[in-house]
C-alpha cells in the first residue's frame, strides 16, 4: 500500500499537470504541432519553424482491442475527452488514461504467483499505474496507435492497418513526435496526397527518403517501406499479414513491432511489445533475468515467463509513458517517483533527493 507521504506526493505531482490535462483540446493542440525547417531540400534533424498538425484520436483506450472496435464501428470516435471520475483513484490528471482502480488490481493480482515472478512486482506496477494517470506522456498523444487515420467511408480498415504498420516502422530509434510528423508528411506529400500501399509504390524511394528525413535511419526505412508495400500488394491484397510470423518477415519489422501490430491491428495477444523503455525499466527493477537481459527480445521472453497474460498489452503503454515522463533515461525524477523506495536504480544515486517515508 502507498504511505501517506507517497499519496501526498502523488496529489502534488497531479496538481502540476492538471491545468494542461484538464483541457484535452489544449493538450492535443500543443503536443501535436511539430516544427521543421528545410535546408537543401531536406528537413534538418533539428525540429524548428513550420507547424505540422498531427491528428490525434481522443478516445484511445490502451487496453482495448482494435479489432473489436472496428467490428463495432466505434474506432477513434470524435467524442470529447472528459476527466474520468470512476475507479479507485478518483479523478485523473491524464485524460488519455482511464482512472486506476487499486482495489480491483489488488483483487486480481495480489495473490498471483509464478515461478519466475520477482518479489514485489505488484506494488511497483500499481504505483506506476497511479503515476501514469496523473501526467500526459508523448505516447498518450503521439504514440503509433494514435497516428493512423480513422476508419471511415474513405479510410478502409486495411488502410488503417497499413498506416499503423508504417508508423511502427518509422518509430524505431525515433521520438514519438518526430514519427507523428513524418507520417503526416507522407499523407500530404506522397502521390495522391494519401498514405496507402498504392501511394508508396507510386513514389520513388528517394522521394520517400526526402519526406521522412527527420526519422532515425531514414534511408533504410525508405527502402523498407518500398519493399514492404510491394510484398503487401503481391501477397496480401494491400492489407497487412494476419499472423505474427508473416508480419516479422517483412523488411524492417522486428518482434516488438510485430506484437504491437497484432495487439492493435488484429486484436490478438501473442506476446509483449518490448521497446527501449520496457527493456530499460524491466532491467532496472530486476524483472528480466535479474536485470541482465541484453536485448529487448530477451526482456520479452523473460517477462512472458511470469507476467500475467492479462497485462501483456497494458505493460507497453504503461511503462513507455512512465519512461518518457518520470523515469527517463536521462534526467530521472526520482524525488517525485512513488517507486523510489522500491527501486534499485534509485539506490545507485539516480535523480533527485529521495522522498522520506512516514
Amino acid at each position: 500500500m502507498l504511505t501517506r507521504r507517497s499519496k501526498r506526493l502523488l496529489d502534488k505531482s497531479s496538481a502540476s499537470v492538471v491545468a494542461a490535462a484538464v483541457s484535452p483540446t489544449a493538450v492535443s493542440s500543443d503536443a501535436t504541432k511539430i516544427k521543421t525547417e528545410t535546408v537543401d531540400e531536406h528537413p534538418t534533424k533539428r525540429i524548428k519553424t513550420e507547424h505540422i498538425d498531427v491528428k490525434i484520436e481522443p478516445d484511445f483506450d490502451p487496453t482495448a482491442s482494435l479489432a473489436v472496435k472496428l467490428e463495432a464501428g466505434t474506432t477513434n470516435s470524435a467524442a470529447p475527452i472528459t476527466k474520468s471520475t470512476e475507479g479507485g483513484s478518483g479523478t485523473t490528471g491524464n485524460p488519455y488514461i482511464p482512472a486506476f482502480d487499486e482495489a480491483e488490481f489488488d483483487k486480481k493480482y495480489a495473490g498471483y504467483t509464478a515461478p519466475h515472478a520477482p518479489p514485489g512486482w505488484q506494488e511497483i506496477y500499481k504505483r506506476v499505474k497511479l503515476m501514469r494517470t496523473r501526467e500526459v506522456a508523448p505516447v498518450d498523444t503521439m504514440g503509433c496507435e494514435r497516428i493512423p487515420e480513422s476508419v471511415s467511408a474513405t479510410i478502409t480498415p486495411a488502410v488503417h492497418r497499413f498506416q499503423l504498420l508504417v508508423a511502427l516502422m518509422l518509430s524505431a530509434q525515433t521520438k514519438d513526435e518526430v514519427t507523428a510528423a513524418a507520417v503526416q508528411k507522407l499523407r500530404t506529400e506522397l502521390p495522391g496526397r494519401q498514405l496507402t500501399v498504392s501511394s508508396v509504390l507510386a513514389a520513388e524511394e528517394a522521394e520517400i527518403d526526402k519526406i521522412i528525413y527527420s526519422v532515425g535511419f531514414h534511408r533504410r526505412k525508405a527502402n523498407f517501406l518500398k519493399r514492404t508495400a510491394a510484398i503487401l500488394r503481391e501477397k496480401y491484397g494491400d492489407d497487412i499479414p494476419p499472423t505474427l510470423e508473416e508480419i516479422v518477415s517483412l523488411p524492417g519489422v522486428g518482434p516488438k513491432m510485430g506484437h504491437l501490430l497484432m495487439h492493435r491491428a488484429w486484436g490478438r495477444v501473442e506476446g509483449i511489445g518490448v521497446d527501449v523503455h520496457v527493456h530499460r525499466l524491466g532491467n532496472l527493477w530486476r524483472w528480466t533475468k535479474d536485470g541482465k537481459a541484453k536485448t529487448p527480445e530477451e526482456s520479452r521472453q523473460a517477462l512472458e515467463e511470469w507476467l500475467p497474460r492479462s497485462l501483456w498489452v497494458d505493460i507497453n503503454p504503461t511503462l513507455v509513458g512512465f519512461g518518457q515522463t518520470v523515469c527517463r533515461s536521462q534526467g530521472k525524477r526520482c524525488g517525485e517517483c512513488l517507486v523510489a523506495d522500491l527501486c534499485p536504480g534509485y539506490m545507485k544515486g539516480a535523480g533527485t533527493k529521495k522522498p522520506k517515508r512516514r
